[in-house]
């Protein structure tokens, strides 16, 4: 159980990782070479859920995406509740030994 909470976080930190690149690339205006296009590619689907929740704006010449910001919070917290849930229920088996 413990593997599995662990492969969980991994994966939501490498997922909002790569989000956060992707906000950061879009905020600095990259140009779109292969490794651009393939980091859109990958996030695309994580990120497009979030698209119509606010409108991303500009910022001093800057885009700023919001989609990308709210799915890192979102994918923040999911982490969490899941890792909580088998945080929980290993405590639960551990007192469950005790009697």
């Amino acid at each position: 159980m413990i593997l599995l909470s662990r492969f969980v976080l991994l994966f939501f930190a490498i997922l909002d990782l790569l989000i956060a690149l992707r906000l950061l690339l879009l905020f600095f205006k990259a140009n779109f070479v292969p490794i651009t296009e393939m980091l859109y590619g990958f996030t695309q689907p994580f990120v497009s859920p979030f698209y119509n929740v606010f409108p991303g704006f500009n910022f001093f010449g800057f885009y700023f995406e919001t989609a990308s910001l709210l799915a890192i919070i979102f994918y923040s917290i999911i982490s969490w509740i899941i890792t909580s849930l088998f945080s929980t229920s290993r405590l639960d088996r551990r007192d469950s030994r005790a009697f």
